[in-house]
C-alpha cells in the first residue's frame, strides 16, 4: 500500500519521533510503502465517531521509509497506521498518526506532547534524544510520565540559558512572568476541536500587560499556520484568521541587535506549518496586526525554561 507521510503534521512532528526515533525531513521522504497491509476491522470501530465519519481505518503491517539520500531507505518496521482514505485517485491517502498498540491512553500522551511542542516547551530534537528511548523501555504511558522525564532530564540539560532580554524593553520581574501566565492560560487544542487533525479553528488571544515603559500593546495569539517565509528581512505568515480565511502577517523589519530573535521565531513557526503555533502580535497603531518577533522569541526561551 503507497501512503503519503506528510513533513508538516502531527505524524512526523510527535509521533514518528515519539516511537520511532525519527522524522522525515524532505519531501521525496513524504511517499512511503505499507508492506503486507492489514485492515484493523476491530481497532477502525473503536475510533471516534468523528474519525469514522472521515473515512480512516487501521492498518497492521511494516512502513517504509526513504532516507535522506533517496536511494536509500530506513529499516522497515511494524506499525499501526491509521490512514484517511482519500476519494481522489490521483493522491494517495495520508498518514493521521502512527500507533504501536492504539490504545487511547497513548493517542492522548502524544497529544499532551503536541501541546508541549506548540507552546515551545519541547521540539522533535528533545522527543528523540529523551522522550523515544523511554517510550521504548515502556517508561511512558500518560501524560504524567512525560512531565517526570521533561522535569527530571530535559530541564536540567538546558541549565545556564540565558534570555535575550537585550533592546527588547522587557524585564525579568514583571514582564517574563506575565508571558508565561499568558502562554500556560491558551487551551490545549483537544480541548478545543475533538479532532486532531482539524485545527483550523479560529485564533484566540490573550492580552499581554507588560509594564508601562514597552512602546506597544500585545496580545499572545494561538492560530493555524498554512506558511512561513522571509522577504525583504521580514518574517511573513499565512495564518487561519478570525473570519476562517487566511490572512497574510507580517513582523517588522530586521534589526542588528535582534537578528537573534528574528531566527528563533522563524525556526519555530516553520517547524509548526500545517498546525497551530502560538505567536505575539502587536495590538497598537500604527503596527497593529504586525508579527511581534521578539516578543514571540522570549516567550520561546522562557517556556525553554
Amino acid at each position: 500500500m503507497k501512503l503519503f507521510l506528510g513533513i508538516n503534521g502531527h505524524a512526523n512532528k510527535e509521533s514518528l519521533p515519539l516511537r520511532y526515533g525519527l522524522q522525515i525531513q524532505e519531501t521525496h521522504q513524504q511517499f512511503c510503502k505499507l508492506h503486507n497491509a492489514t485492515h484493523d476491522v476491530d481497532g477502525t470501530k473503536t475510533q471516534r465517531q468523528n474519525e469514522i465519519e472521515k473515512g480512516r481505518k487501521h492498518y497492521l503491517g511494516k512502513l517504509e521509509i526513504k532516507e535522506i539520500d533517496p536511494n536509500k531507505y530506513h529499516k522497515i518496521f511494524e506499525t499501526r497506521c491509521v490512514i484517511e482514505e482519500t476519494k481522489d485517485q490521483s493522491k494517495l491517502s495520508p498518514i493521521v498518526t502512527l500507533l504501536r498498540d492504539g490504545s487511547r491512553s497513548d493517542l492522548a500522551t502524544t497529544q499532551h506532547i503536541g501541546n508541549m511542542v506548540k507552546r515551545g516547551k519541547l521540539d522533535v530534537k528533545d522527543i528523540i534524544e529523551y522522550l523515544h528511548p523511554e517510550y521504548i523501555d515502556g517508561n511512558i504511558s500518560d501524560s504524567t510520565d512525560v512531565e517526570e522525564i521533561y522535569q527530571e532530564k530535559i530541564l536540567p540539560s538546558r541549565q545556564g540559558l540565558q534570555i535575550e532580554l537585550d533592546g527588547t524593553g522587557l524585564n525579568t520581574s514583571h514582564d517574563l512572568p506575565k508571558i508565561k501566565e499568558s502562554i500556560e492560560s491558551i487551551p490545549d487544542d483537544e480541548s478545543i476541536q475533538d479532532d486532531e487533525n482539524s485545527l483550523s479553528f479560529p485564533p484566540t488571544f490573550k492580552k499581554l500587560e507588560l509594564n508601562s515603559s514597552v512602546k506597544y500593546k500585545y496580545s499572545m495569539a494561538d492560530a493555524f499556520i498554512e506558511n512561513v517565509w522571509m522577504d525583504n528581512e521580514k518574517i511573513y505568515l499565512k495564518v487561519i484568521g478570525s473570519s476562517e480565511k487566511s490572512k497574510t502577517l507580517h513582523s517588522f523589519k530586521q534589526r542588528s541587535h535582534l537578528a537573534v530573535h528574528h531566527k528563533k521565531t522563524f525556526e519555530y513557526l516553520k517547524s509548526r506549518i500545517g498546525q497551530r503555533a502560538i505567536f505575539a502580535v502587536c495590538m497598537s497603531e500604527p503596527c497593529k496586526g504586525f508579527l511581534a518577533e521578539s516578543v514571540t522569541s522570549i516567550a520561546l526561551q522562557i517556556m525553554k525554561q
